[in-house]
This record gives structure tokens, sequence and C-alpha cells, in this order.
């Protein structure tokens, strides 16, 4: 009654949750922006500059403020360091004076840009891009919202918004139009801004000559409609000759269409090409003109990473000719807010065309090393690129073309004339204005030379973003700027030398995407290394490759075929087959083929023939035709290579080559006694043995073979040249070394352990790369010996030195490692009887050799210790022998090594054997039975007070004169079944362990469901019966059961009449 008493009524208890609540909701709305910026881990840079400003703070702490802000995340500040100096007026420009509720509803605008005011009484563009339909961009000016970046790009916090932006949002507002901004003469209006009007006179002159555009266009409000202004300053119309051809459609050609307000990096979002109108204004009627579009473009220079931003404009010209490409202006000064629109300033006109191709090369920073290679030449080239030198389309190269070329290659090139001339010419393309729009990939035009022809590809990945491809003299080149118009054609900038080749055979091949299944066959072979010399020195180093593409290889060859050859036992087979399709001592371009017959790399004849426009191959001993794709052309340093579609081979090259040595004897080669060079490479050699008899014998080739040892080769005197590459060679022993050896290589074998060879004086050359070298102290003291010979660099090995074992010696640059102590067997507790004999070793590996001692129980010693030096590893070898353990020998023993300042050591344990207890003695008779008879004694005292304790009445069961042990029986309804026996059932041992179903005060309980009394846990067994299949004497047990229930007041067990079911239960007394 008193607990009941005490609550409080249900009623109160939801005004209290209700009151919380409300509380809460409180407390959220009233938050505020400053709060909450303050646990935004990304917008604290953002923070601290609106902290700076009272008004700034002001407005982020009122909650009930109806505000957007626009807040630049911390890399904004990181990577722009300027805007951390932004002053209060800027800082404002991010904040608009209402609520920019659009954002967060993901529909598409019917107005591509929203225009909001700013506290600061300027304006901002909210800008909206569709990405794909459902999924959309914002930006604001050039601020792009991190919607893509963040999880949480916008927050909502009482009245106010927060939307974070990963990109610098642009200039501060004008506070005027575009007219105005042009027009107005006071510089007090620019004042801390980093922008003016200055060096736009003259296009505040010609405005003023035409007041309708300049009034319903430039000065229109921003209400009525904006647009993105381009205006060209004073410089860029100097370069104007005839101002009269600046008219009202040049002034047009300026402005965007209708409610289009372009900020940089809004209009480049997916690095695509996007295409606007401009305006046409007639009849007072303004509307978009789709004849004359404007774009944007971004160049950027891969060398320093600065990045240009330009307006392009289509040529809008009223001449009888009419003219093509398009006219480049770059951006100086970008995204500069007006009050209708956005402005950027620009270095052009747009839409005429004032200089020659000579004019603009010259004023392009980056055409300076072009211009220096035609002034070189003199005017024999630029006669084509002046006024009165015809139509031409020029590819020029920039800069970092040039910069591509290696320096051999540049010293040549300025050297020879002739060639100098050639290739300029090859960037050359009369009468012509070849612009991209005409550019397929069956595109073929001729050069000046009349010799070359230029080949195109036009690829477009991503979406908007279209690439055109050159090619020429065999080197394949981006367009990096295109369609530039000049006065007397069009101008494509390109990113690499035309015809001047910058790379090896083997580097082009494995760059060369249609060429990896080539590639990758010609990987294993040694043709490898004759197309990629790194210095081209006689003409036997030329070649031309005939290469079959990856369709050639998949389509044209048997898979069978194919798959044999590159199974690795036809190597020598395959490298035929690619002799085949290769020429050398010639590099042939594709217009130095003609038809006659070749002798090709394999001594097998190839006929190069002409069937229509096309080349192709004829071997007549296969019969097999490979015609030689156009265009396919490579241009490399040691030659040309050219695609095919085919493939000259068939299945008898399989047995090309075919012949394996294999000695019989070791001593095969003891009666080559005169032999000065014994090529042994790709064979199955296992063992191989030299007698002193080859003592001519300069140049020794084992590459490629099985050997798994170093064989002896000390007794070759003249030896100078060793190549045992790519076998299987586990160690070196240094006494197999031929002494007088001047080069030797041990490229991809299996050696884990090198030492120094200070006997090999002569030794210049040393390749060690791709093998599995462990990278500890004997390495570094070979790598030292190596170096100071200047056989390779550690660069080359395929470890890196190990910070732990190496340090600095003290005054000296020299590299000391380790010391490091390991034990040999790798057992570190050991178990003896007396009287056996032991031997503990460890190894010491260190640079330079270290101090060694052994420690046993305190003291040191230097009994029975021995060392010795491992020539494989490089390590040293330290062991104790005990020639039979006695007690005094037992303990704890210690390795050390000490270099300089540093003692490492390893632990070894040497103890005595466990032996089990032998009966045969009397004492240990006698003590094995005392033990015994205890333990009995023990056991069964504890099994007497179990059995006690069980026995004892429960405190509170009823206290009868017998003890009852009962057993529960869980009673299940019989299993249907129409015949009349009844198999007995037995259940689980789980049914009767649910404690929790006993009901209070009742100890005892016999019920159908899982009970049983606590304090007597014995069970038995459990059956399941029907009444009908009891026989006398069991019906009377029940009967007499039932009656002892009720006389201990426990609840009768259950007895269902209706399926005849009872428990049986087993007790004892």
């Amino acid at each position: 009654m008193c607990n009941h008493a005490n609550k409080p009524p249900p009623d109160l208890l939801k005004i209290n949750e209700l009151m919380l609540w409300i509380v809460l909701f409180i407390a959220s709305a009233t938050a505020d922006l400053w709060t909450e910026t303050e646990r935004i881990s990304d917008l604290q840079q953002w923070r601290a500059l609106c902290g700076r400003y009272a008004v700034a703070r002001a407005y982020m702490e009122d909650s009930n403020a109806r505000i957007t802000v626009f807040a630049p995340v911390d890399d904004v500040f990181t990577y722009n360091p300027d805007i951390r100096a932004l002053d209060q007026k800027e800082t404002l420009s991010h904040i608009v004076d209402t609520q920019v509720v659009e954002i967060s509803q993901g529909k598409r605008w019917e107005k591509q840009t929203l225009i909001r005011s700013t506290i600061n009484s300027g304006y901002i563009y909210i800008t909206q891009f569709e990405n794909n339909p459902g999924n959309f961009s914002y930006f604001a000016n050039g601020g792009m919202l991190c919607n893509h970046a963040t999880n949480q790009w916008g927050m909502i916090s009482g009245e106010q918004y927060l939307y974070k932006i990963c990109t610098p949002i642009g200039h501060r507002p004008y506070p005027g139009t575009a007219l105005s901004y042009i027009r107005d003469t006071e510089q007090i209006l620019f004042e801390d801004r980093q922008y003016d009007n200055s060096e736009l006179t003259e296009l505040r002159d010609i405005l003023n000559r035409v007041p309708d555009i300049a009034l319903v266009i430039y000065g229109s409000s921003a209400w009525n409609g904006f647009h993105t202004f381009f205006l060209p300053n004073d410089k860029a119309f100097a370069k104007v000759i005839d101002r009269q051809r600046i008219d009202r459609e040049v002034l047009l050609a300026h402005v965007t269409g209708m409610n289009r307000v372009l900020f940089t990096y809004p209009w480049m979002y997916d690095f695509g090409i996007h295409y606007y109108p401009s305006i046409r204004f007639s009849s007072n009627i303004i509307e978009d003109n789709f004849k004359l579009k404007l774009s944007m473009r971004n160049i950027t220079d891969r060398r320093t990473g600065r990045w240009d931003l330009f307006a392009v404009s289509e040529v809008y010209e009223r001449y009888s000719q009419f003219r093509r490409g398009a006219v480049w202006a770059k951006i100086l000064v970008p995204n500069i807010p007006v009050q209708n629109g956005v402005v950027h300033i620009i270095d052009n006109v747009l839409g005429i065309v004032s200089n020659t191709i000579d004019q603009l090369v010259m004023e392009n920073y980056r055409c300076t090393t072009l211009m220096r290679y035609i002034n070189t030449i003199g005017q024999i080239v630029r006669n084509y690129f002046s006024a009165t030198g015809g139509l031409v389309t020029f590819f020029a190269p920039y800069n970092e073309a040039f910069e591509r070329i290696p320096e051999q290659i540049e010293r040549r090139l300025l050297r020879d004339r002739v060639w100098l001339e050639q290739v300029l010419k090859l960037h050359i393309v009369p009468a012509k204005e070849l612009t991209s729009d005409e550019i397929t990939n069956e595109t073929i035009v001729s050069t000046v030379d009349n010799i070359r022809q230029l080949y195109f590809i036009k690829g477009e990945w991503p979406k908007n973003n279209i690439t055109y491809y050159v090619i020429g003299g065999g080197i394949k080149t981006a367009i990096i700027q295109d369609n530039v118009a000049a006065t007397n054609g069009i101008v494509h900038y390109i990113e690499r030398v035309l015809g001047v080749p910058y790379q090896s055979l083997w580097e082009i091949l494995r760059n060369e995407t249609r060429l990896q299944r080539s590639y990758e066959m010609l990987t294993n072979l040694q043709l490898r290394y004759a197309l990629d010399p790194w210095q081209v020195l006689t003409p036997e180093q030329n070649f031309t490759f005939f290469v079959p593409t990856n369709e050639a290889w998949d389509t044209k060859v048997a898979p069978s075929l194919k798959a044999r050859m590159n199974d690795g036992n036809h190597w020598l087979a395959l490298q035929y087959v690619f002799k085949r399709h290769i020429i050398q001592g010639q590099a042939l371009m594709y217009t130095d083929l003609r038809e006659r017959t070749y002798v090709m790399m394999n001594d097998e004849k190839v006929v190069i023939r002409r069937r229509g426009r096309y080349f192709e191959l004829y071997w007549p001993r296969g019969g097999r035709v490979a015609r030689v794709i156009e265009g396919g052309e490579i241009a490399g340093i040691n030659g040309f290579m050219h695609m095919i579609e085919d493939v000259l081979i068939y299945e008898p090259d399989l047995r090309a080559h075919g012949v394996v040595i294999v000695f019989r004897s070791n001593y095969a080669l003891n009666s080559l006694t005169n032999i000065r060079v014994l090529d042994l490479s790709h064979n199955q050699l296992t063992s191989l043995a030299f007698a002193h008899g080859n003592h001519a014998l300069t140049t020794l080739n084992l590459a490629h073979n099985s050997l798994r040892y170093l064989p002896d080769l000390s007794g070759l005197r003249s030896l100078r040249i060793v190549d045992l590459s790519y076998n299987h060679i586990l160690s070196v022993n240094p006494a197999y070394l031929p002494p007088n050896v001047e080069s030797l290589r041990l490229t991809g074998n299996n050696i884990t352990h090198l030492t120094k060879w200070p006997f090999l004086s002569k030794l210049q050359e040393l390749d060690v790369s791709f093998n599995p070298l462990e990278c500890a102290c004997p390495l570094w003291e070979f790598v030292n010996w190596a170096e100071s010979l200047a056989l390779f660099q550690e660069e080359s090995l395929p470890c890196q030195r190990p910070k732990s074992l190496r340090r600095s010696r003290a005054g000296s640059a020299e590299m000391i490692c380790g010391p490091e102590v390991v034990a040999s067997q790798h057992v570190d507790q050991t178990y003896l009887s007396l009287g056996e004999p032991h031997r503990m070793c460890c190894l010491v590996s260190s640079y330079p050799q270290p101090t060694i001692w052994w420690h046993h129980e305190g003291r040191n010693f230097d009994w029975g210790t021995a060392q010795r030096h491992l020539p494989d590893t490089g390590q040293i070898e330290t062991c104790v022998e005990i020639a039979a353990v006695s007690v005094d020998d037992l303990g704890i023993y210690r390795c050390f090594a000490q270099l300089e300042d540093l003692v490492v050591s390893k632990e070894f344990q040497v103890q005595r054997t466990r032996e089990p207890l032998v009966l045969s003695s009397p004492p240990n008779i006698i003590f094995y039975c005392q033990f015994s008879i205890g333990l009995f004694i023990f056991a069964f005292c504890c099994a007497t007070c179990c059995i006690l304790r069980r026995g004892r009445p429960s405190k509170t069961g009823p206290q009868k004169d017998h003890q009852l042990q009962t057993k529960v029986v869980h009673v299940l309804p019989p299993k249907e079944d129409s015949s009349d026996s009844v198999t007995p059932s037995y259940g689980s041992q789980d049914q009767y362990h649910h404690p929790g179903c006993c009901a209070e005060n009742h100890q005892y309980l016999i019920t159908q469901e899982d009970c049983y009394a606590p304090d007597y846990p014995f069970m038995e067994e459990r059956r399941y019966l029907t009444s009908k299949h009891l026989d006398d004497s069991a019906q009377r047990r029940i009967s007499q059961w039932r009656h002892r229930i009720a006389a201990m007041r426990a609840p009768l067990a259950q007895f269902d009449k209706e399926t005849n079911i009872m428990g049986i239960v087993h007790t004892s007394v």
C-alpha cells in the first residue's frame, strides 16, 4: 500500500516527459551557427576568419537571422593562403541575407542560375548543373558545394543555413552593373579590391558609340536578365589594325545568352567542353545567337603545373571568303561579380581575326624554343607563316615538346639543317584550313615536304572531352590547343615534335596499347636487348620492325600454336619468328618501303609488295601475308616500327633452333683447348666442369640454364667475361671465381648471401640484381666493397639497408652494421643427462668484425670455444663444446658480440633431464606405498563428506521420517498412430532442466511442465507410457504415489484422461 502511495500519477509522468522534449527542442532550435561550427573540424579556419570581424560573428551568433552561409572548408585556406587575409567586406560576401532553400530540395530548377543578395549589398550567383538524372552539382559564384566530398554538406540551425564549399568563391562583388564597372572613373570604388578598370578605356570609348547596346545589354538590370561578360583590355584592341571591324556584332560576341552567369570553375566543373550561345540584339529583342558560340578552355603546362584559362569563340567574319577556326583569348582577371552577371577581363578581341601565324607563335610564351629552331633555318620555313604565304595549317610544338627529345638527338637536329628543315615542314599542311570538325579517324593530309603524310585519331573520353591526335613521321601527339584562327590559316598547338624520335623501339613497344601481346612475348627473349640500346653507334643497331598487333595474335594465330610458343620450352622458336619480322641495319619509314625482297634478321627472305594503297609482307616459304597498317608507323631512336595485321608464323616453327645441349660427362669440354668464346646459353645444363686446358677461353656465356652451383672457374686464367644469369645458383663460392674476371653477371638466380671478393682486382662490371638477397650485415660488407670499386649502386639491390643494423661511426662517414646474434640450431633450451656431450653455436652478423665472448652463470670463459668464418654467408660461427655435462655445466649460457658501444647477446639454457622414479630399491618401494595409502584415505574422506551432506533433510521441505529421492517426469502427448502397439519413447536430457517453472513455496512438483525438486536432483530414467499398456503392479504403484503426493501437500500429478498419459516416478526411501 505504501509503495503504491509513493508512485506519482501517470498524468504527471506524461507532463514531465512532454516538458523535457520541449526543453530539448527549444535548446536545439536556439542553437546558432557560431556554436555549431565549433564542433565541425573542417570549418575552423572559417570560424577564425569570422571571429576577427564583429559583424560577421554577430550574424553567425544570431539564431533568428534568416541567412545562408557559404563557408570554405579548411582545405580551401590551405591551397589558397590569400583567403586568410580577406577583409570584413569580402568575408561578408559569403553570407546571403535570405534562406536558399532550393539547394536542399534536390530538384531541377527552371532557371539554371539563381541570384541572391549578400549582407554587404552585393550579389551572389548560385548555379545548378545536372551530372546525370537526379544528381546535381551546385556552385556559389566560383565555389563548389561539397555535396560530393562530405556527408554533411548542408546544415540548418534555427533560421540559419550553412553550406560547405570546396573552392574559392571568387572576388568581392562590384556594386554596380557591367556598364558601371567599365565607365566608373572614381578609383575610390576599387579600394580594397583586387581588380580595377584602368585597362578598359578603349572599350569605354567603343561603348559610348553604341549607346543602345551599352544600356540594354551591358547596363541591364539583373532582374531583367544577367549574362557573362568578356571584356577585352586596351592591349587586346591594340592588336586590331582596322578598328572599323569592331562593331555591334563584335561587342555582342563577348556576352553569353540570357540568364547564363558562368564562373570559371563551374564552366569546367566536369573537365569537359561546354558551348553556350552568344547574344543577338535587334528590334529591341534580345535572343540567343547559336551561330556564334562561346566556350572556356583550360591549358596546363605539364612542366610547371601552371594553367591558363581561355575564352574561345567562333570567328565572326563578313567577308566574301568564309573564314574558319576560333579566337582564343586568355582570361587575365576572372570572376568579378556585378549586379547583372559576372565579368572576365581578357587579352584578345573575340569574334575577329587580327594576327598572322607568325605573330601568334611569336607572342606565345610557350613557343620560344620553336621560334629558335625556325630562326635557325631562316626564311625557308618562316615564309609559309607570313601574310603572303597563302593559307596553311601549322602544328606548332610547345616548349615541353622539345624538352622530351634526348640530348644526343637534339644535338644532331641542330647540326643537320636538312633534317631540321624536313621536320619543320612536316608540321605544315599547305593550302588548307584544317579544323577539328573536319578531323576523323580516316583523315589523311599531305605536308609541305611532299613525302610524308599526317594521320589523325579522334578520341572522346570522358563525356564532352574530345582529344584529337596527329601522327606524322612515326610520332603520335595530342593536339592541346586547337583551331586557333589566324589571317593566313589555322594553328594547332601540340605536345610533341613530329618526326623526331625520343624513345627506343623497346620503350615504345612497352607503352603502346595495341602491341602488348608482342611486348609480353619479347620480355623473356634476348632480342629485347637489341631493341633497347642506350646509344646507337653503328648501322647494325638500326631496325625496321614489323610488329603484329594484339588483334593479329588473338585472331590470326591458332590458340594451340600460340600457347606452345609461350610455354617456356620454345623460346628459341619464338625468337626465330620475331626475327622474321625484323630488317636489321636499315631504318625504313613508311615512305621508304619499296616493292622488293628483303633478307630478314633470321636470314629468311620476305617480299614487300603493294596492293592498292597499302603495302603487305609476303613470306614465300610459309605462304603467309600480313598487311601493313596505314598510319601505324612509329619512329624510335634506333629505327621504325610498322604495325601489321597478321603474323608470319606456322606450325613447323616450333622445331626452329630446337637443339638442346646435354653433356653426358662433366669434362666434355676438356678437349676445347683453343676456344676463345663459348656460348652455352639457353640449354638445360645442371652441372659443368672445366679443366686447366681451356687456357684460351676469354668469354663464357652460361645464361638461362639450370645450374644450381657455381662451376669451378678458378683455373681459367684468361677468362674475362662470365655470364651466369637466370640459373638456379644458390650460393657463390669465392674460391671458384676466375681470378682475372672483368665482367661477372649473376642476374636472376637464387643467391641469398654474398661476401666481398677482394682478390678480384680486375673486376669492372658486376650484376647481382633480381636475387633474393637477405639484407644482413655481410651483404652490406659486400656492398661497401662493391661501391668502393664503383661496380654498381646500392639502389640497384632489391632490398634496403635495414635501419636497425646500421649506424654511423663517430667522426667518420663510414657505415657500420650490426652486430646481430642468432642461434644456429634454433634451440634455446636443452635438457641433458649427466655425462652427455653437448655443443652450442651461434651466428654473428656484423660489419666490421665484432668482439665475441661467452658467458656462463656470471663469469666469462674461453674453454671449449671455437670460431670460424662462413664464406657463403659472411657470418661468424662461434661454438662451445662440452665433452661430458656435469652439474657445474648446467645453467644459462650467453653468446655476446660487441661492436663499439653496442652489445647484443643470445641466451642458451642447459638443464638436467627429469628422470622417472624407478622402484628398484626398498626405500623407493616404501615411499611409493605410503604415498598411495595416503592418497586413498584422502579420497575416501572427501567422498564420505559429500554423501553425508547430500543426505541432510531440506530446511524448507516437509519434515518426514524418510528421505525421498524424486525423479521429475515430463509427460508428452502420444503420437498419432493407427496401430494398436505403442513404442515407448524417451525424452532428451534437456526436457527437465527448466528451474524457472517451479511455483513459489512448492518444493516437490510432478506436473506436465519441466520442473524438478532443487534438493533432490538425482535422476534415474524417464519413460512415457499410456495407461492401457500398464500391468496391475504398475497400476498399484501409481495409486500409491498419488496418496504419497497428497500426504506431502504438494499439487497432484496431472492425469490426462483423454490421452491416458501419466508420469512414472521411481523413488527410494
